[in-house]
């Protein structure tokens, strides 16, 4: 069956509005409540709904034009359902962050025994088959993506938009290949009117991702750029360029935890929008900013693979390294 597009986009509007009304009620009930403290930038409290409002109003909208998908989706949307109840539970009583892990693990186990792997990496001048190490890679590339959209998640609109800028990128892809883009287009939409809720571009109450949305979106982004590249649609050395600041950031953030003795895993105010927004004194220009960086380092990604393929991994490291100086710098 063809989709109206249009119909579907004001279908799905609709969802989400009712969705989000009936969440917000719900959030103050259960106290689903991220409540200012001395770490946070944000006043009062504020509902963390915004996970299971773009998985539900997703779910909805899927369900009633009956968007085709592969059915290995089926595995991911049902190990995100996992990681959304950890982290609506997380938000409201605190699970302690070995817990988080070992679920995460769970998690992600259950999409590699269903057919999600890293099996191979590829680009123009390199084929690597990774056979067994393939379930290994995948499990620590899916935490750390996972992960970093948790630690990103520190100002409105960066997590979302984070994932909005690679998925928009994969929609060119598909649309080269003349690949099935619903499901993306779905998930894409449903991220979109989050992002203008969360910064507040309509005048309703603010919501948060909470931690339930961040892993959501860290682990669905990763299971898509996986299955994308498995299938040959990007290439697999464009990936990291994709999810470029998240990455970086996680990186630099462990390794300075660990440099001055304190858990990696432990919340702190040395991320790169906390340092952004000591900068420029602006949620908005640290957000512009961060943005940027992402959509250059794609396009920077992709005509580096289209000149040396393989090698641009180590340009993305040599930037890395770049990245960290300055960032410390300025810190």
């Amino acid at each position: 069956m063809e989709i109206n597009y249009l119909t579907l986009f004001i279908t799905n509007f609709i969802f989400f509005f009712i969705l989000y009304f009936i969440l917000l009620k719900i959030s103050y009930k259960i106290k689903l409540l991220d409540i200012s403290n001395n770490r946070k930038i944000h006043q009062g409290m504020i509902p963390l709904v915004g996970g299971p409002l773009i998985f539900i109003s997703c779910i909805l909208v899927v369900l009633l034009f009956d968007v085709k998908f592969d059915n290995l989706f089926f595995y991911v949307f049902f190990s995100s359902f996992i990681l959304i109840s950890l982290g609506v539970y997380d938000d409201i009583y605190s699970v302690s962050p070995y817990i988080r892990l070992l679920i995460q693990v769970i998690a992600i186990s259950f999409i590699i025994n269903a057919g999600i792997n890293i099996s191979h990496l590829y680009s123009q001048n390199i084929y690597l088959e990774l056979n067994i190490f393939g379930y290994i890679f995948t499990l620590l590339c899916l935490i750390a993506l996972i992960n970093s959209f948790n630690f990103i998640d520190g100002i409105d609109g960066l997590a979302s938009s984070s994932f909005l800028v690679p998925i928009f990128s994969i929609f060119i892809f598909y649309l080269i290949n003349n690949e099935n883009f619903n499901l993306y287009i779905i998930l894409f939409f449903n991220v979109f009117l989050f992002f203008f809720v969360n910064i507040k571009v309509f005048k309703f109450n603010q919501i948060f991702l909470g931690d339930s949305g961040s892993t959501f979106l860290g682990f669905i982004l990763g299971c898509i750029l996986i299955y994308s590249s498995e299938n040959m649609l990007i290439d697999s050395f464009l990936v990291p360029w994709l999810v470029l600041v998240p990455i970086y950031d996680l990186i630099r953030v462990i390794i300075i935890r660990i440099a001055k003795k304190t858990n990696p895993i432990y919340p702190d105010k040395i991320h790169i929008h906390h340092i952004l927004m000591n900068v420029f004194n602006s949620q908005f220009k640290a957000l512009l900013l961060i943005n940027i960086l992402s959509i250059l380092s794609i396009f920077l990604g992709y005509f580096l693979i289209k000149f040396i393929g393989f090698y641009s991994i180590l340009i993305y490291l040599l930037i890395f390294i770049m990245y960290f100086y300055i960032i410390n710098k300025i810190m």
